[in-house]
């Protein structure tokens, strides 16, 4: 349970799963004809606690991250040209949230790679 306390009383509460949430692995469609793709995962909480999501692309092999979007509440994301112009073979992972804690982030690497 975490508390917020003010002037030694207790304004709001909330309970803290002691349990992550858990995003399975993540696919990324072909481009449309305006070049969009559609990145989708699926995600499910222990407790059935409502989630949020953190996407994010690296163009250097994971060593840094742009954010992409934070605090999405669907399990997909339009990515634009723009936003995937890091490099083919750059790689996007996702991360959930349930307001406390964090899942392990699942990573999908954009077509164009050397390694596909």
């Amino acid at each position: 349970m975490v508390e917020l306390v003010m002037d030694e009383k207790r304004v709001d509460s909330r309970k803290v799963s002691p349990r992550a949430p858990v995003v399975k692995p993540a696919q990324i469609s072909a481009p449309d004809l305006r070049g969009i793709r559609t990145l989708r995962w699926e995600s499910s909480h222990p407790e059935k606690l409502p989630l949020t999501y953190l996407v994010q692309i690296s163009g250097d092999g994971g060593k840094t991250w742009e954010t992409l979007a934070v605090g999405l509440r669907s399990p997909r994301l339009d990515l634009t040209p723009e936003q995937l112009k890091v490099r083919p073979g750059a790689i996007v992972r996702v991360i959930a949230n349930d307001g406390y804690n964090n899942s392990e982030p699942v990573t999908v690497r954009l077509p164009g790679s050397s390694t596909e």
